[in-house]
């Protein structure tokens, strides 16, 4: 997403022709002139449509000598086998919390406090830590919870003007209060399982969680960290904030408290 915000094209679809292919094709037929080798690095290449999956298989198969491909992707599942029979998968672990702590207070000056926390729920992704100190981390918080509280009451007059604000905020912001809240659903889960010594929180987080877990069961738990799953999946396909937003409210009532239906 921080690409398409980055071109201005956070609205539209991701997508990378079967035009972009033959520019690729016909600039790897280009000798190198700084480099014996030349090399080729596609950013997300799942975003490659059928057309343009295609139209690079052959030099993928065949390249020519001294000719690298570099396909760095996020979700891998998403590309045609015919792509994946075709290169080799080397996966990458996360950053470890300790590794973006310590980023965070020695590059950025960040609190250790802060820091810790935000590496807590930045879960190995440097970027998402970047965004969590972009001054939402407490908004964020803040939401999930007037969120959560009017979803148990089922308040829906209050949902309704929540659906308001929430389209109001950017595509961006919709899907980090959404993960943000998958972040806690994890959380609660595992202070619902008695591993309290495992909650990777602090402070007001920590106390939340600790409240939380009491009106929730292990099952309703997993479906509430379904139903936020699912809500991101249906915004980062251009569906419409409001009704993502009313009808992951209208789910989570049933999953906070079934017998509360």
């Amino acid at each position: 997403s921080d690409w398409l915000a980055y071109i201005d094209a956070e609205s539209k679809q991701a997508n990378i022709s079967v035009e972009e292919s033959r520019h690729i094709i016909q600039q790897l037929s280009l000798k190198p002139f700084e480099s014996e080798y030349k090399i080729l690095v596609l950013w997300l290449p799942e975003f490659m449509n059928i057309s343009a999956a295609n139209a690079i298989l052959k030099i993928l198969e065949e390249p020519s000598p001294k000719t690298l491909f570099l396909l760095v992707s996020q979700n891998p599942n998403q590309l045609l086998a015919t792509i994946i029979s075709r290169v080799q998968a080397v996966q990458t672990s996360p950053i470890t919390d300790e590794e973006i702590k310590a980023y965070l207070t020695q590059h950025l000056q960040v609190e250790t406090e802060k820091a810790q926390q935000v590496a807590y729920m930045a879960d190995g992704n440097l970027n998402a830590a970047f965004h969590l100190l972009d001054n939402t981390h407490n908004t964020q918080h803040d939401l999930f919870v007037e969120w959560m509280r009017a979803c148990f009451k089922k308040d829906m007059g209050e949902l309704v003007m929540m659906t308001d604000a929430f389209a109001k905020l950017t595509k961006d912001q919709q899907k980090g209060l959404l993960q943000y809240g998958l972040n806690i659903c994890r959380e609660a889960l595992v202070w619902k399982q008695g591993d309290e010594k495992l909650v990777r929180l602090g402070g007001k987080e920590y106390q939340f969680v600790q409240n939380f877990s009491k009106v929730l069961q292990v099952d309703n738990t997993a479906l509430l960290y379904e139903q936020l799953n699912e809500a991101v999946f249906h915004l980062e396909r251009n569906a419409s904030p409001k009704i993502v937003f009313l009808d992951t409210s209208l789910h989570l009532i049933q999953a906070i408290n079934p017998a509360r239906k």
